[in-house]
């Protein structure tokens, strides 16, 4: 059987600019936990996301999972 992250990246087309994800932007990892297909693939390419961070997509492709085009972020403040 394959694993979570074997199975990511064979569902992901490398163009010569963006590395375009096929599946749905919100990525299953398990029964009960879904991540953002960026964010996924930024942890697998560089490790943990810090506390208080987000990751975006620099080059504005929505589907977009290159890790050149992938950046950390101070998150948005959440508005009540």
């Amino acid at each position: 059987m394959q694993d979570i992250e074997e199975k990511f990246w064979l569902n992901v087309t490398i163009t010569p600019t963006c590395w375009l994800w096929s599946g749905n932007l919100n990525f299953k990892v398990n029964n009960n936990r879904t991540i953002q297909a960026a964010k996924a693939a930024y942890v697998w390419t560089y490790g943990q996301i810090r506390d208080g961070r987000d990751v975006r997509v620099t080059c504005k492709t929505r589907n977009c999972v290159n890790p050149a085009h992938l950046k950390t972020v101070k998150k948005a403040p959440t508005i009540s």
